[in-house]
């Protein structure tokens, strides 16, 4: 078993980080639209 070291720096966030920005319209890439498998939306 190691130690804890307060002064290593831990490149993880204790959250996840999520970044996301506000889009209109339907989600597309590359011309095709995306959809969710399970719920068939369009769009988030």
């Amino acid at each position: 078993m190691t130690d804890h070291d307060p002064d290593f720096h831990n490149p993880e966030p204790q959250h996840p980080v999520v970044r996301a920005v506000p889009h209109p319209g339907e989600l597309d890439a590359r011309g095709i639209p995306l959809t969710c498998a399970h719920c068939h939306a369009r769009r988030d």
